[in-house]
């Protein structure tokens, strides 16, 4: 009898080993399993309070943070969960700092590689012709070349009264600290409805030429200089206390939990908020200015979401229009940043070669990416594992693909840690490997499948073992 230590560190469970000397199996001779063990790759994530906190600025020393990682254990039904709430929880950090205003987290996957990013959408002037992407009718228009305002003008220079001029962009607000907004310029025909600065649900498309309110989330109504502004909340109008004043800075801001509608003025450093509710950081909504009257607004501006923009490519550059009292957006802004794990352990599951990026100090970047040097993936867990020989035909048959297969043996999945597998045969089952003729063996070719006969995923060293005997032992 013959013991043979076949082992392998290829990740799919293939085995090819070569031996310095002859293995002569006799006639007749049987073969059996001995023993496999093998680590693969994890089917379950686990965060808890002992690795889930996470240290990262991008915005310098001012602007750290302390994280924690949604808690759990995490498999592949529910990693995209975990993605969504890791998200969540870093675009809840952002404020509204000219760093950090515009820009969005994302966690996730890369080429299968986790990766933690922090980037910079695209903000969008529609009062600049060369933004194709704002879709205007034929009533809205800008005053002249080189003004940085749009406003309604009709051939009377009246109005219609109703929200039939409007100007529109098609990709969703940034989920971390956003904004949208517009400077009140002029007045040139008080009382006839003004504009609109508001939030849909839903995406204006390019056949629609009337917007119902009802459609609108969140908007401020501007009337007149008379009328204080009205808010709008998912469609119902109410008035508020706050009168306008010319040069005022209209805003929808979305950071740190909240949603808020607010007045910006150039004598105070505080602005004043008409409405402010929860907000959850996930929810999309899209910009759209509407003009009832011929209200002249100028720099419009939205902090469009980066990663919706890379499935929906926007073909504008970035706007260089600067509002007074209100922080720039971030889209070309150099940040100071860095990410760091509290738990290194937890750093190397996730494929990071190192538990701080950078090691020291900081990176100063425009886009924020740290990915893993190694790959990210969660693999279905398997009842059980075959062993097939590659270069020795054995007496053994599947019903699963209704034919002969070389299989050594089926080996139940019994070890408590789910991620490995050590198995010693109770009882040897020995099977014939049917040779007529002596087999002079220096190569032994094996691999480890699956239950269903996919590859498995593995790290580390896998080993089996095979006894093999002739007819007389």
């Amino acid at each position: 009898m013959r013991l043979i230590r076949l082992t392998t560190k290829d990740l799919t469970g293939y085995v090819d080993a070569d031996f310095n000397e002859d293995v002569i199996l006799e006639p007749k001779s049987k073969i059996a399993l001995h023993s496999l063990t093998s680590q693969f790759n994890r089917f379950e994530l686990n965060i808890n309070a002992q690795n889930d906190k996470i240290t990262f600025s991008v915005d310098g020393d001012e602007a750290i943070k302390i994280l924690s990682l949604p808690n759990g254990t995490w498999n592949n039904a529910s990693m995209l969960d975990f993605f969504t709430l890791a998200t969540q929880a870093f675009n809840q950090t952002m404020e509204y700092t000219t760093n950090q205003l515009g820009r969005e987290w994302y966690v996730g996957t890369a080429e299968d590689r986790f990766t933690f990013q922090c980037m910079p959408g695209t903000v969008f002037n529609p009062a600049n012709p060369a933004y194709a992407k704002f879709i205007r009718t034929q009533n809205v228009t800008n005053a002249g070349t080189g003004s940085p305002f749009i406003w309604r003008r009709t051939t009377s220079g009246g109005t219609s009264g109703t929200n039939d001029a409007f100007v529109y962009y098609k990709s969703t607000q940034c989920k971390g600290s956003a904004s949208f907004r517009s400077k009140l310029i002029s007045d040139p025909t008080p009382g006839t409805e003004g504009f609109i600065l508001a939030y849909s649900l839903s995406s204006v498309s390019e056949q629609t030429t009337v917007i119902d309110e009802s459609s609108i989330a969140f908007g401020i109504r501007y009337v007149d200089l008379g009328q204080p502004y009205k808010k709008i909340i998912n469609g119902v109008e109410t008035a508020t206390t706050t009168t306008p004043l010319m040069n005022d800075i209209l805003a929808i801001d979305t950071y740190q939990n909240l949603l808020r509608l607010r007045v910006y003025r150039s004598d105070s450093p505080n602005p004043i908020t008409l409405h402010s509710v929860k907000y959850d950081h996930i929810t999309n909504y899209f910009p759209i200015a509407i003009f009832v009257g011929t209200t002249r607004i100028g720099g419009i501006q939205f902090s469009s979401d980066y990663f919706y923009n890379v499935k929906n490519p926007p073909t504008e550059v970035d706007s260089t229009y600067s509002l007074d009292v209100i922080p720039t957006f971030s889209s070309k802004v150099i940040t100071d940043n860095f990410l760091e794990f509290d738990d290194p352990l937890l750093a190397q599951e996730l494929g990071f070669k190192q538990y701080r990026y950078p090691l020291t100090g900081y990176n100063r970047e425009v886009n924020v990416i740290y990915t893993g040097e190694n790959g990210f993936k969660l693999r279905d867990f398997s009842e059980s594992y075959i062993i097939e020989m590659l270069n020795l035909n054995i007496d053994s048959y599947d019903s699963m693909t209704k034919q002969h297969k070389n299989f050594l043996a089926v080996v139940p999945s019994v070890s408590q840690v789910r991620e490995q597998v050590v198995y010693m045969a109770p009882n040897l089952i020995w099977l014939d490997i049917n040779n007529a003729f002596p087999l002079i063996m220096r190569q032994f070719k094996a691999r480890v499948l699956k239950e269903d006969l996919t590859p498995i995923d593995t790290y580390g060293l896998t080993q089996i073992t095979i006894l093999v005997k002739g007819p007389n032992e």
